[in-house]
């Protein structure tokens, strides 16, 4: 009998202790959503400001940058000369149809 109302006692501590946790995670989940904003834009702005202020991070920018467009060009070339290999293929088989 003694162990019965001791076990009882301790589950409703343990179920009043994990309700609390329970309640207790809601309320910094709650806020979390703020705080998780406050710290993300303050983290962003020392990056950006490091980042800025950075001559090797410019350096590689401005690579990456001139690397892009250098592609893109090359791209629209091939783009171009596909474009006129088709029409010329589209011509050859029209003229061998007729």
């Amino acid at each position: 009998m003694l162990r019965a109302a001791a076990s009882s006692s301790s589950s409703s501590s343990s179920s009043s202790s994990s309700l609390s946790f329970v309640r207790f995670w809601k309320l910094i989940m709650a806020g979390g959503n703020f705080m998780h904003r406050v710290i993300s834009y303050v983290v962003n702005e020392l990056v950006v400001d490091r980042l800025a202020n950075s001559p090797a991070f410019q350096r590689f920018a401005v690579r990456t940058s001139k690397k892009i467009e250098d592609i893109s060009s090359m791209a629209a070339k091939t783009r171009e000369e596909l474009a006129e290999q088709m029409k010329e293929i589209s011509k050859n088989m029209e003229s061998k149809n007729r």
